[in-house]
C-alpha cells in the first residue's frame, strides 16, 4: 500500500502556500476544501500529532473490527470545577481525521440569537457557508430519510405544548446516503478523511500537492523581526520547518491551539472567555403493546430548539421500535434524549502553558440544567401518558420509577464542544482574531475551528467550525489572486510619478494611467508610472 505520508527531509525541501497545524476534523476540511476551490493548485502541507488509523468514520467500518475505543489516545487538559472539584475530561483522538473518525455526526446551525453576537460581517456570509458545509455532509438527504409520516404523527403529539421549545425539525445528521468523493462509497458517517486523500492525488496530478506530515508535535511558532510566523519549532530532536511566504492555520483542538497561539501572540486574551455546553440525557422504554407506536419500523427523529431566560438548548430526540427487549421481555418502544444546553464563559478560563481549565459553574447554572433536564422529562410524558416507564439511571440500569433516578449529567469536560479561547471579533482590545480568524497582531497566523467562536449557543460545533474554514479559504484566496496580478506596458518616454493603487475586491482602480512594468505584491503597494504609457493588466 502506498504511503500517504511525507518525510521530514522531503518537507523541508519545498515551499508551500498554506501550513496547517492539525490533520483533524478542521484541519483535513481546510486543505480539501482550499486544494479543491484553488483547482489543486494550491501547495499545503498538513502537520498532524497522531498517526493514520483508519480511512474513514468507525461507524462506516465492520463491527467485529470494534476499533472504536483504540482511537481515543489522548487527554487534551486538566480540569477543576469552580477551583476546586476535579471534572473528567473525555478522552481526544489525535490521529489523521481527529474528531471526524468518532464524532456524534448532529450538525445543526446556529440559532439567530447565538449569531447576534458575531461580527456582522460573518453574519452577512454565514449562510452560504452554512450552506456549502451542509452540502458536503448531505444534511438534506439525510432529512429528507426522516420526513415521513412517523415524523409527522409523533411531532403533532406534542408540538406546541412545552413552554419554551421551538418548532421540531428533521434531524440534521451527517450521513451519506450517497458518496460525494470520486471512487469511495462510505455509505454511512462523514469523515474528512476520503475527501483529503482523494484531494492529495488530484493535487499531485496537477500543479499543487497535499503533503502529510505524520507524528509531528509543534512546540512553538517562532516569529521574525516584522512580526511574522517564520518558523515552526517541532517537537524533540526534530529540526524546524521554514514557513516562507506560507499562511500558518491553527487547526489542532482547542487546547492545543490555543497554546500555540500563546507562543506568538502576546494578547492577554488567549485562554479567557471559555464557553462550553452542558448535556443531560432522558432515556425511557416501555411495551409497544401499551403504546400507540405499532409500526415495526418505527424511528423517528427530531432536532427541537429551546430556549430559556436568556440561553439557547435544542433536544436530540429518538423513538425507535426493538424487537424483544430483555428486561421487558416483550418489543419495545425506545426514547432517547440527549439534551444540550449553552453555558456562558462566567470567567471560566483554559491557560494555554500547562493546559489546564476551570470551568466556573454558577447556581444559575444549576438552575438552567435542572430546568431543561425537567422539560425532557416532560416531554415523556406527553408521548407515553399513563403506561408504566422504565427509565435509564445514572448506571445505565433501568429501573420502574421516576423518582429513583437523579439527575443525569454529563461531566462539563465531555461534551468536545469547549469553544472560544481565541475570541473573534473586530477590536484588538476586546478579541484575539479577527473577522477573517487571522490574529489581530500576526500577519500571517490564522486559527479555525472553536476556538474563535464569539458565542455558541446549544448548537454542536462541527458545521460553524467548517464554516470558519471556508471563511480563512474565501480570504486567504481572494487575497492571493490579488497579489498575482501582474502589469505589463510599453515605455514611451522617461519621466516617472508614483500613484498607489487601490485594491476592490479582485480588482484594481488605479489613479492614473500609466504603468511601468512591475508585479503587485500586496494590497496597498505603490507601483512607478511613467507619463505617456497606455497601461493594460494581462
Amino acid at each position: 500500500m502506498k504511503r500517504i505520508d511525507n518525510s521530514l527531509f522531503h518537507v523541508m525541501r519545498q515551499s508551500y502556500d498554506y501550513i496547517v497545524i492539525g490533520g483533524g476534523m478542521y484541519g483535513g476540511y481546510f486543505a480539501t476544501k482550499v486544494a479543491e476551490k484553488s483547482g489543486y493548485s494550491s501547495r499545503i502541507l498538513l502537520i498532524e500529532k497522531g498517526d493514520f488509523k483508519i480511512w474513514t468514520h468507525h461507524d462506516n467500518m465492520p463491527k467485529q473490527m470494534d476499533v472504536y475505543t483504540s482511537l481515543f489516545n489522548s487527554i487534551p487538559y486538566r480540569a477543576t470545577l469552580n477551583g476546586k472539584v476535579k471534572d473528567k475530561v473525555s478522552p481526544d483522538i489525535q490521529r489523521l481525521g481527529g474528531k471526524s473518525l468518532a464524532w456524534g455526526k448532529w450538525s445543526p446551525r446556529l440559532s439567530d440569537e447565538a449569531l447576534k453576537a458575531w461580527p456582522e460581517a460573518i453574519q452577512a456570509k454565514m449562510g452560504q457557508w452554512y450552506d456549502e458545509v451542509e452540502n458536503d455532509l448531505n444534511i438534506e438527504c439525510t432529512k429528507a430519510l426522516f420526513q415521513n409520516s412517523a415524523f409527522d404523527t409523533v411531532k403533532g403529539l406534542f408540538a406546541g405544548k412545552i413552554e419554551t421549545l421551538g418548532e421540531p425539525m428533521p434531524p440534521p445528521i451527517a450521513i451519506l446516503s450517497k458518496s460525494i468523493h470520486d471512487d469511495h462509497n462510505p455509505q454511512g458517517a462523514y469523515s474528512v478523511v476520503p475527501g483529503l486523500l482523494d484531494a492529495k492525488q488530484k493535487s499531485g496530478l496537477a500543479s499543487g500537492c497535499i503533503d502529510i506530515l505524520l507524528n509531528s508535535s509543534v512546540r512553538r511558532l517562532n516569529k521574525d523581526e516584522s512580526g511574522s510566523v517564520a518558523t515552526i519549532v517541532l517537537a524533540g530532536a526534530k529540526p524546524s520547518i521554514k514557513v516562507g511566504q506560507a499562511q500558518v492555520i491553527l487547526a489542532s483542538g482547542l487546547a492545543d491551539s490555543t497554546r500555540l497561539g500563546a507562543t506568538a501572540s502576546d494578547n492577554p486574551l488567549i485562554g479567557q472567555n471559555l464557553k462550553t455546553h452542558f448535556r443531560s440525557n432522558v432515556m425511557v422504554k416501555a411495551k409497544a403493546s401499551d403504546t400507540d407506536f405499532t409500526d415495526m419500523n418505527l424511528k423517528v427523529g427530531m432536532h427541537i430548539p429551546g430556549r430559556y431566560n436568556g440561553r439557547d438548548y435544542h433536544f436530540q430526540f429518538g423513538l425507535t421500535k426493538k424487537n424483544r427487549d430483555r428486561d421487558l421481555m416483550a418489543d419495545a418502544v425506545e426514547f432517547t434524549l440527549f439534551i444540550v444546553g449553552e453555558k456562558g464563559s462566567n470567567s471560566s478560563t483554559l491557560d494555554p502553558a500547562t493546559a489546564r481549565v476551570n470551568w466556573n459553574i454558577t447556581a444559575e447554572d444549576d438552575q438552567f440544567m435542572q430546568f431543561i433536564t425537567g422539560k425532557g422529562r416532560e416531554l415523556a410524558f406527553i408521548l407515553f401518558g399513563g403506561i408504566k416507564l422504565l427509565w435509564q439511571n445514572n448506571k445505565g440500569d433501568w429501573v420502574d420509577h421516576i423518582h429513583e433516578i437523579s439527575d443525569h449529567y454529563e461531566p462539563v469536560s465531555s461534551s468536545y464542544h469547549e469553544s472560544s479561547s481565541m475570541i473573534m471579533g473586530n477590536d484588538l482590545e476586546t478579541s484575539v482574531v479577527n473577522p477573517l480568524c487571522r490574529f489581530h497582531d500576526i500577519e500571517n497566523l490564522y486559527c479555525i475551528g472553536q476556538s474563535v467562536f464569539p458565542a455558541n449557543g446549544s448548537s454542536n460545533p462541527v458545521p460553524t467550525g467548517m464554516a470558519m474554514a471556508l471563511n480563512v479559504i474565501d480570504s486567504t484566496l481572494r487575497r492571493k489572486k490579488i497579489d498575482s496580478i501582474r502589469v505589463q506596458a510599453r515605455q514611451l518616454s522617461g519621466s516617472t510619478e508614483t500613484v498607489p493603487l487601490r485594491s476592490r475586491g479582485s480588482e484594481f482602480t488605479l489613479t492614473s494611467k500609466s504603468i511601468e512594468d512591475a508585479t503587485v505584491h500586496m494590497s496597498g503597494a505603490s507601483i512607478k508610472l511613467t507619463s505617456g504609457i497606455k497601461y493594460f493588466f494581462s
